[in-house]
């Protein structure tokens, strides 16, 4: 999944209450698990950042595995599949170094519209960087937490110094695309598992 998919995906997470206040369309009462068991550690890195950011946000992304647990809207017949960002609070414990927690089970399996069980699935961790009006979105991938490996993007330093147009930069995954003229920096996720 790109980057600019995982942006998107969090922006409809973001905007579903928005889009779903017409009289065709209802947000499901999303619901918590009182107990969530699945337990996981992120440490995010910064490493070469060329200045600070102004704002910082984590967020955890969840989405359901059966879309058609849902119901469908009319005439188009198309889903509107519940998502869920929920906001992750991280704590610097080093100059470039962040930790939280999240848990894969956070989201409780229910029937939200008598179609059928809404089974919950975590889809990534994002982090949102603002510098300016530059918006840097590095992630990591359930299929890297579930592997325990870490994910880094790297960023063009020339493009952190050219804030002043409202824009996002995905960065890439591969350090090598960039060279030592563009002072690329870099976001590393690292994730541990606390099964209980």
């Amino acid at each position: 999944m790109t980057k600019q998919l995982f942006f998107g995906l969090f922006l409809s997470a973001t905007l579903v209450t928005t889009a779903c206040g017409s009289s065709t369309m209802t947000t499901p009462d999303i619901k918590f698990n009182p107990h969530p068991t699945k337990r996981y550690e992120l440490t995010v890195t910064i490493k070469d950042a060329p200045g600070p950011f102004d704002s910082m946000q984590t967020y955890v992304l969840y989405d359901v595995t059966d879309p058609f647990c849902v119901p469908t809207l009319p005439g188009s017949g198309a889903t509107n599949e519940p998502r869920k960002s929920v906001p992750l609070t991280l704590t610097k414990v080093g100059e470039n170094t962040y930790t939280g927690t999240f848990y894969s089970d956070l989201i409780k399996d229910e029937d939200y519209s008598g179609k059928g069980v809404c089974h919950w699935k975590l889809s990534a961790v994002s982090m949102y960087l603002r510098h300016e009006k530059l918006t840097l979105p590095p992630s990591i991938t359930w299929e890297n937490i579930l592997a325990g490996k870490p994910q880094t993007t790297y960023f063009s330093g020339l493009s952190y110094a050219d804030a002043s147009a409202e824009r996002v930069d995905a960065g890439i995954e591969e350090g090598g695309k960039l060279r030592p003229s563009d002072h690329p920096f870099t976001v590393t996720f690292e994730t541990k598992a606390h099964v209980q």
